[in-house]
């Protein structure tokens, strides 16, 4: 079966469509104007805590205050995150949902870790002040008259793994089923997981070896390694780090083994797709294609029709 990846890219909106022996199988859209904010890392200064609605709103440099939320401010003590997970684990060994537990498959960084470690008695402005400056992530895009909203639970995802710095878990996606096969990846990750950190494998990573595994989580903690200075390097509001863009998130998520060709309508882009390729995907490096035909590259391949 011939899989293939076609770009097209202008200064409006880039797409990507994924096909199958020539046949539309999956389409992506973004467009300039509402390029999202989800994933991106900030310093951000808290300008107001409200007791009573337990969530405060910060300034990362947007033009409508960040909304943080309670539960999504707190950072747990290790301990705290243990009791919980022990809780977890038998809620789940009795059957009886209380609640969510952490998701096992991050495949965007549209959602934040959403186990509530908080302590009842915790309240927000016992811990957060105004003025004081908090690294914070946009876990959904500003809605309306509505800013971000942001979480200090930060996580990062790579290809294969996702690394959460502040969160001890490990995690396999559930699209993994085969039980000896999620068993194993377990095995591994735990292996590469330092004490109080966490990484989940995501679907991609089912049948990956220690090595694969390995390299994609070292990078993310370069990442981290990376926002974590700038972070004690700069003044609130500043971006840290900015989530991976349209052509790069297209690439980690969709290209495997499988995939023949990568071809693209934009020389900057096919050099940028070769640049992603040499350093994460290295299997892919050459297989990218600068169209330069006077057609444009969906009405040549039909997927206009299709749509």
């Amino acid at each position: 079966m011939k899989e293939e990846i076609l770009f097209n890219v202008t200064p409006q909106e880039s797409r990507a469509a994924v096909l199958e022996n020539g046949m539309l199988q999956e389409l992506f859209i973004e467009r300039a104007s509402s390029r999202g904010l989800v994933g991106n890392i900030y310093r951000g200064k808290v300008i107001r805590v409200l007791p009573g609605m337990q969530s405060a709103f910060v300034d990362i440099g947007y033009e409508k205050a960040a909304f943080l939320y309670v539960d999504d401010a707190y950072i747990p003590t290790l301990e705290e995150q243990r009791e919980m997970a022990e809780k977890t684990r038998k809620m789940i060994e009795s059957q009886v949902r209380v609640g969510e537990v952490i998701p096992d498959e991050f495949s965007t960084l549209n959602e934040s870790v959403n186990m509530r470690f908080r302590p009842d008695h915790t309240t927000i402005e016992s811990f957060l002040k105004e003025g004081q400056e908090v690294l914070v992530q946009v876990a959904k895009e500003p809605i309306s008259t509505k800013g971000p909203r942001v979480t200090r639970q930060v996580t990062l995802a790579g290809r294969h793994v996702v690394f959460m710095p502040f969160i001890e878990h490990t995690g396999v996606s559930r699209r993994i089923e085969n039980e000896s096969e999620r068993d194993r990846m377990k095995e591994i990750l735990e292996t590469i997981r330092p004490e109080g950190k966490g990484i989940i494998a995501r679907t991609v990573a089912e049948g990956s070896s220690y090595k694969t595994l390995k390299t994609d989580y070292d990078m993310l903690v370069k990442i981290w390694k990376e926002v974590y200075k700038k972070f004690d390097q700069m003044r609130a509001p500043t971006l840290c780090y900015e989530d991976l863009n349209f052509i790069e998130r297209v690439l980690r998520d969709i290209t495997d083994e499988d995939v023949d060709n990568i071809i693209i309508d934009n020389k900057s882009g096919q050099k940028e797709v070769e640049r992603f390729c040499t350093k994460y995907l290295p299997h892919m490096k050459g297989k990218s294609k600068f169209y330069e035909e006077s057609t444009p590259i969906f009405e040549k391949h039909g997927i206009d029709i299709e749509i």
